[in-house]
């Protein structure tokens, strides 16, 4: 594998371009309404408004923190639902705090968690199917010895409970509900 060396100054531009939570033409245009209607649907706290008023101040842009929060709080109409809690865990990832102390929605992101971990145990059955398959081709041709017989024994029955595994987790992944079903 060839590896690639970045100087640390590219490096470090790179992070601080791909982190900044506004861009320059976002902070002249000044449509805080939206922006914060955007911050909101993404989960953003009350307390980003100061990342983006840090960010702006570099170009001499006072933020609208009013306009943006009426639209933040408009936004969050979108990110505190069901439907969205749930998406969020089936990404593997938690709820932003920003939708109170909300037992539904925090049901329904560990619900979605629960479908995350059924596909990566499948992605992680299916890694594994395919190296004892590259094993038995790579190993196993020919005329064996008897214990090379036996160790191909052994690693098709492994395969065959992997195989099974797979075929009983796609089930459940299939007929796994949303969580709106449930209710």
């Amino acid at each position: 594998m060839k590896k690639i060396y970045i100087p640390l100054g590219v490096f470090a531009s790179l992070v601080l371009v791909t982190c900044a939570p506004i861009k320059e033409d976002q902070c002249r245009a000044g449509n805080w309404s939206a922006i914060g209607i955007r911050d909101g649907a993404n989960g953003r706290s009350e307390n980003f408004i100061g990342k983006l008023a840090e960010e702006c101040a570099k170009y001499n842009v006072t933020v609208d923190s009013a306009a943006w929060n009426e639209g933040r709080i408009e936004g969050l109409k979108s990110y505190c639902t069901i439907g969205n809690a749930e998406a969020i865990g089936r990404r593997g990832k938690e709820m932003s705090p920003v939708c109170g102390n909300n037992n539904v929605l925090a049901a329904a992101n560990n619900h979605g968690e629960e479908y995350y971990e059924l596909t990566e145990e499948l992605d992680e059955l299916q890694d594994e199917e395919d190296e004892l398959e590259d094993i038995i081709n790579k190993n196993f041709q020919g005329e064996l010895t008897s214990e090379q017989s036996r160790l191909l024994r052994r690693y098709l029955r492994r395969l065959d409970n992997v195989e099974d595994d797979i075929r009983d987790l796609k089930r459940d992944i299939r007929r796994f509900p949303s969580y709106a079903s449930t209710l």
